[in-house]
């Protein structure tokens, strides 16, 4: 792959399991072999499932930022340790409020 012939970054490749690029470079081996045009990879095809923790974790902040804990730009960069004690002062706040109805 240190000679491909399209623009590719390591990064593109971190979620990738071991024999994926072996996959490919068999591919372009082949390719090689019989002079075919190299075609880059379909990237969403290697794309994993998103862990229900991190779906959770962006529920808090969304619910965060419409509860005006910060902006948009802050609260996306906040450490999941921060989000979570965030949240638990938010719920905290929520009980009176949920009580007096």
């Amino acid at each position: 792959m240190t000679y491909k012939k399209y623009k590719a970054e390591r990064y593109q490749f971190k979620d990738w399991t071991i024999t994926e690029p072996r996959k490919k470079l068999q591919e372009y081996k082949k390719m090689l072999a019989n002079k075919t045009k190299q075609t880059p990879p379909v990237w969403s095809q290697y794309k994993k499932d998103v862990p229900e923790r991190a779906l959770k974790l962006k529920r808090m902040k969304e619910e965060l930022i419409a509860a005006n804990y910060g902006s948009r730009n802050q609260v996306t960069r906040w450490t999941e340790v921060k989000v979570l004690e965030t949240y638990k002062r938010l719920e905290e706040r929520r009980i009176p409020l949920l009580l007096k109805s």
